[in-house]
């Protein structure tokens, strides 16, 4: 069990304060390694943003310790530069040692991202022909080889021998990307003006960290399983997210089920419409107070 913790969007003081609370308190859910994927630009949004990995065996204050020049009190610091997401996760050691090497995140060409489960032999022999010792590199491998999430997802069975949440950065499109299964939780929160999300593994987290902070959400939802949400960023739009069902097969009765989506009605400002299709739309309604 390994924990994801995280914020995306127009990351604020405050939202760096939230994700030091989310990473400290997921300790609850592995405490093998610590680790965060910084994805920050020049201060233009719109701009391609350098993605940096830090990593370290133990807890947060391991972590901070060893980055001493860029996680200071808790709080990532980037310079001159503004950050548009904070990719967290907590590990707790299921395959391969405890070392650095193995904390998450695992960076790739295209992909950086967090895994939260354990996938078994049967499927990761479908998900390609790679030698890496942990299942989790090997799921973002793939993730990594196809642009196409389905490509990936239908290869993932979901049942106690194939959990999976993942969280990655994709670099193909500048992407803050989500997709889990029903064998691991994760729940998301949005921020009062719509432009920032949170999450993590556990709800009383996200709970925890807004009360502490005295921060207000406009609301919470738990990711539904297989759907594949794709969050981006920009001044001009704001927050939007792509909402995509996403099929999942069954190799023992030998189906195919796909997931399913929800839509509403909302205005292009903050999380709204601009450049997302009918069938895969998710909007700030879609968020209920929690």
């Amino acid at each position: 069990m390994c924990g994801l913790v995280g914020v995306f969007g127009k990351v604020r003081p405050v939202d760096k304060a939230i994700f030091d609370v989310l990473l400290r308190l997921d300790i609850t859910r592995g405490k093998d390694s610590t680790g965060v994927a910084a994805i920050t630009n020049g201060g233009h949004f719109d701009e391609n943003p350098a993605v940096d990995v830090y990593k370290s065996v133990g807890t947060p204050p391991k972590l901070y310790d060893k980055f001493r020049d860029k996680f200071k009190h808790g709080h990532f610091d980037a310079g001159n530069r503004e950050v548009v997401g904070l990719i967290g996760h907590n590990r707790f050691r299921t395959q391969g040692p405890i070392t650095d090497e193995y904390a998450h995140p695992f960076s790739f060409e295209h992909v950086v991202g967090c895994h939260n489960g354990t996938i078994n032999a049967w499927n990761l022999a479908y998900l390609g022909d790679y030698n890496y010792e942990v299942d989790s590199q090997h799921l973002l491998a793939s993730l990594n080889d196809n642009e196409n999430v389905a490509d990936t997802w239908k290869n993932v069975e979901d049942n106690q021998s194939s959990a999976a949440a993942l969280t990655w950065w994709d670099k193909r499109n500048n992407t803050f990307n989500v997709i889990r299964n029903t064998q691991r939780p994760l729940t998301m929160s949005v921020s009062e003006d719509g432009e920032t999300v949170h999450w993590a593994s556990e709800s009383w987290m996200l709970k925890a960290a807004h009360t502490l902070l005295e921060v207000e959400p406009k609301g919470m939802m738990e990711i539904k399983p297989h759907i594949h949400y794709r969050f981006s960023f920009n001044l001009e739009k704001g927050l939007l997210v792509k909402e995509t069902p996403l099929e999942k097969k069954s190799y023992v009765a030998g189906t195919t089920t796909t997931g399913t989506t929800t839509t509403a009605t909302t205005t292009n400002k903050g999380m709204g419409a601009g450049g997302v299709t009918e069938s895969t739309r998710l909007y700030l309604q879609s968020f209920h107070n929690g």
